[in-house]
């Protein structure tokens, strides 16, 4: 994943040592979305929770460039067909062009992801929800997201929700977890409002994110004041 990462263009260090990951931010879009229409082949082994959510990922924040998705023969065993569908529900020009519902999968960059409504099977993996609701506060519009079935593995969900809440995002979901609601272009809120937890810790340092704290909470209020570009993130802590 992050040998994909630095080939769109993102600045990556990857501390063994500590295992911890440094990506530093682009402001919403992949660079290789900025530079050229050129394609982009990115190899994800065999890596599964890779491929799903960045198949999403760069369908919202590809820019108009083509990217070509592909891993290890297991790899093209291993179903995504459902997450294809429903992103071009939304809007996406994507698709398995060998026609097996596996990788490799083609994505024909439009500018962003549109937002809509999506049905969506969450029966076979939860991975494929988790991809739509990472991608989607960089939607062009709201996304609605209802599941037709029973959803598998709520726990993972709940665990992505939190993790975006840490990020400023909050998403509306129904009390039996088959409908979500995420409204687009919240992917960079300028004033957030974080539900925090003694896990984020850059709130006792406000210079090094470059935010003011005008709430000492909880709840926490956060004015930016200049871009923030760069998280640094630990296994040890979240694992």
């Amino acid at each position: 994943m992050l040998e994909a990462l630095k080939t769109l263009g993102l600045r990556v260090e990857d501390d063994k040592t500590t295992k911890q990951a440094v990506v530093e931010g682009s402001g919403g879009l992949f660079p290789t979305g900025r530079k050229s229409n050129d394609e982009v082949n990115l190899f994800l082994g065999n890596a599964g929770t890779a491929m799903r959510p960045l198949t999403a990922a760069l369908v919202a924040a590809g820019g108009n460039t083509r990217y070509i998705l592909d891993g290890v023969p297991r790899m093209r065993e291993r179903p995504i067909g459902d997450l294809v569908s429903g992103l071009k529900q939304l809007g996406a020009d994507v698709d398995c062009f060998l026609g097996t519902n596996c990788p490799p999968v083609r994505i024909i960059g439009k500018g962003g992801l549109p937002g809509g409504k999506v049905k969506l099977s969450g029966s076979i993996s939860s991975q494929y929800l988790t991809a739509l609701l990472m991608a989607a506060p960089l939607a062009l519009g709201d996304v609605e997201i209802e599941i037709v079935d029973k959803l598998i593995s709520v726990p993972y969900v709940e665990m992505t929700l939190k993790l975006m809440e840490r990020f400023g995002v909050f998403v509306e979901h129904s009390a039996n977890w088959d409908k979500f609601l995420v409204h687009g272009g919240e992917g960079g809120p300028s004033s957030p409002e974080f539900r925090a937890s003694s896990g984020i810790k850059w709130f006792q340092s406000p210079p090094k994110c470059s935010c003011g704290i005008s709430n000492r909470g909880p709840p926490y209020q956060v004015q930016r004041q200049s871009p923030l570009n760069q998280l640094t993130f630990g296994s040890r802590e979240y694992i």
